[in-house]
């Protein structure tokens, strides 16, 4: 387990595991949550600006979050986070499509207790979501809140 601590400013981290984009997993999360033509229906995404299927970008925010928060990652793969507290900067850098192998380097860009939660700390990171071609596909910043080891 990673505590407040155990962060520090200018620290990268790269996600302990990967995720293989599919064209399934496409449709599926466009169907439910971001009905487009270019994320639902092969066919319309080719007429489409993109030539193609791509994932959304709220789809590309939820994969990004579960490579360093997944149930399958051991204790020392997990961290002692608490809450989040709020996204910025977030932008689309290049389509991803399927057969796109994703992973994350989180970078952490700020740090400083909490003044209102004795216990907790904030850390500010830098999350860069780049594809099996090493290209940047996605990027954003977090603030969230760590609980103190000594606190634990």
């Amino acid at each position: 387990m990673k505590y407040f601590e155990d962060f520090a400013v200018g620290e990268k981290r790269e996600s302990p595991r990967r995720h293989l984009i599919t064209e399934e997993e496409i449709m599926e999360f466009g169907n439910r949550w971001d009905y487009q033509p270019f994320h639902v229906d092969p066919e319309a995404a080719k007429a489409s600006v993109f030539g193609g299927l791509v994932a959304s970008s709220t789809h590309l925010f939820a994969v990004s979050v579960s490579l360093f928060c997944h149930k399958d990652l051991d204790s020392a793969g997990r961290s002692a986070a608490i809450s989040a507290l709020g996204f910025n900067n977030i932008k689309l850098k290049a389509p991803v499509r399927p057969g796109d192998e994703l992973k994350c380097v989180s970078v952490v860009i700020e740090k400083r207790q909490s003044n209102s939660r004795p216990g907790a700390g904030i850390l500010v990171m830098r999350n860069e979501v780049t594809n099996q071609r090493e290209e940047l596909v996605f990027i954003y910043e977090h603030a969230a809140l760590y609980r103190l080891r000594e606190a634990s």
